[in-house]
Formats: C-alpha cells, sequence, structure tokens
C-alpha cells in the first residue's frame, strides 16, 4: 500500500500570507481581519465577505503591492 506523502509547506509561501495579512490589518477596515488568505507559490487567493466594492478593491490592490505575489484570486463577496 503507498502511503501519502505530507504535504510541506512552502517558508515564503507562509511569509507572504503574514505579510498580506499584516497589510490587509493595517488599512483600518474591521471586516479585513476575517477575510482569508491562502498563498501556494504565489498564487493568492482571498476569500470572505466585505461591506462594498470600495473595501474589495482595497483588499485586491493591497494583495497586489507585494513583490512575490504572482496573481491575486478573488473569491471576495460584497454584502448589500
Amino acid at each position: 500500500m503507498r502511503q501519502l506523502q505530507p504535504v510541506r509547506k512552502n517558508k515564503k509561501d507562509d511569509r507572504l500570507r503574514q505579510q498580506i495579512s499584516l497589510l490587509l490589518n493595517q488599512q483600518h477596515f474591521p471586516s479585513f481581519k476575517d477575510l482569508n488568505v491562502e498563498v501556494d507559490h504565489g498564487l493568492v487567493t482571498i476569500s470572505g465577505t466585505l461591506q462594498s466594492y470600495y473595501h474589495r478593491q482595497i483588499a485586491l490592490s493591497t494583495c497586489q503591492q507585494l513583490v512575490d505575489v504572482i496573481t491575486v484570486i478573488d473569491m471576495m463577496v460584497v454584502s448589500e
């Protein structure tokens, strides 16, 4: 029987996720603290619920400003 290998976390991705989370928390929008950020080889997936499209755009541009981000996948929802 073949055993599954444990998934190794990429330290660079962990560091990038932490940097993005820190930048989002510095934006002073309370809903940003509830956003989920995942990073896989520079691909950033951001999900959660925000109050406006303006907040969504701020969150996206915050993620995109770091050099190691290859692309951002937007899975956020705006509540109306």
